[in-house]
């Protein structure tokens, strides 16, 4: 009987060892070496290359730093960039595997009613090659925002009677205007076809709305307490992801929500987890009319990194759901993003185990899978 014991206390002792060795994955083909990025200023390109904004060291010292773009985790080109420049980086992904960066100087200026504003000038938009940056357009004036936006970028100006958004592409082309309502700043803006767009601002009470335009018309809006995560469904509807609960509530679940253009709700469902901190972004599949929700699942206390990818048909029920575990030196906030070679998460550029930990563009499928449970759907 104790020989069955002793055996059997060795077998599970030897599981839970491969079961460690399975989880102990080798992040190196996937790093991005060389440079650390600025926190929030990289762009993953259709073919997986990755740019951004970057310094040699995680510390941001030196009279330096940099524009670096990446291919297969390799420094592919790079331009370096002085801090006395006072100039201001947005990277752009254009189509094929292309990118440019658009730049702009800023300044904050007193008002007559005593308050400042940041003003954004001398805006330039540059193509990026082997030959380095290129001016292909400027834009005069002076602009309270400049934002991303899928395929291209937004130019804000005008704020007592409502600031216009100026929408162009990813080559500077003229797109469509929209007016915000007076007092209200842009935090977000999605195009969904010709002529239709989403918009996120930030409102004068402090919350937040959701807005659509259409043939330069705002149509209907929706308020948030907080600002909700909205992605275009590329039928003039739109899918809102709101956390729900208080703000002293930590682990709060999703609401994702779908509208169509008018403002109809079509469906709702929620995402919950056991004290694990979501986030949720939606992706249409044009091909199956269903629906892709992936994000992070995590709690830094317990050393919990997980991403997950919930698979929906066209009525938001669930078909499959696959949650896989990134412990990457315990970056609490993993990035799952898509390529047109599937899901990617980008880790590193959370807190980390020290400061040569460069990031990391990780295939989701290469993760070691996690407890389907983590995640639920209601």
């Amino acid at each position: 009987m104790r020989t069955r014991m002793r055996f059997s206390a060795l077998a599970l002792f030897a599981a839970l060892c491969l079961s460690h060795a399975a989880f102990a994955l080798d992040f190196s083909p996937w790093q991005l070496k060389g440079r650390f990025i600025v926190p929030g200023n990289y762009a993953v390109l259709d073919n997986g290359d990755v740019t951004a904004q970057t310094w040699s060291d995680r510390d941001g010292g030196g009279d330096f730093h940099y524009l670096t773009w990446w291919h297969e985790g390799n420094i592919l080109r790079e331009i370096p960039l002085s801090w006395d420049e006072n100039r201001h980086y947005l990277l752009i992904p254009r189509s094929g595997g292309a990118c440019a960066a658009l730049s702009w100087e800023q300044s904050l200026e007193p008002q007559q009613d005593g308050t400042s504003r940041v003003y954004r000038r001398n805006i330039i938009l540059s193509r990026w090659d082997d030959a380095g940056l290129t001016e292909e357009k400027a834009f005069p004036g002076n602009f309270l925002s400049v934002i991303s936006m899928n395929g291209g970028f937004a130019l804000g100006e005008g704020a007592d009677a409502g600031l216009t958004l100026h929408a162009y592409d990813a080559s500077g082309e003229a797109l469509d205007d929209m007016i915000l309502p007076a007092g209200s700043m842009p935090a977000g803006l999605k195009k969904d076809g010709p002529g239709s767009y989403w918009a996120l601002s930030r409102d004068t009470d402090g919350g937040y709305s959701v807005r659509r335009f259409a043939s330069k018309k705002e149509g209907w809006s929706r308020s948030f307490p907080q600002s909700p995560a909205f992605f275009p469904d590329h039928n003039g509807g739109v899918y809102l992801c709101e956390r729900l609960g208080s703000d002293a509530t930590v682990y709060k679940p999703v609401e994702i929500t779908h509208y169509d253009a008018e403002g109809r709700l079509l469906a709702r469902r929620v995402l919950s987890s056991d004290r694990l901190v979501l986030s949720a972004a939606v992706r249409p599949d044009d091909e199956t009319d269903g629906v892709l929700v992936y994000g992070m699942a995590v709690a830094h206390s317990r050393r919990q990194y997980h991403v997950y990818l919930l698979t929906l048909d066209s009525r938001m029920e669930q078909t499959a759901l696959s949650v896989r575990t990134i412990d990457y030196y315990r970056d609490y906030a993993p990035q799952p993003v898509y390529t047109e070679n599937g899901l990617y998460v980008f880790a590193g550029g959370g807190e980390t185990a020290g400061n040569d930990v460069p990031c990391a563009l990780v295939p989701f499928d290469a993760l070691p899978q996690a407890d389907a449970r983590l995640v639920s759907l209601r």
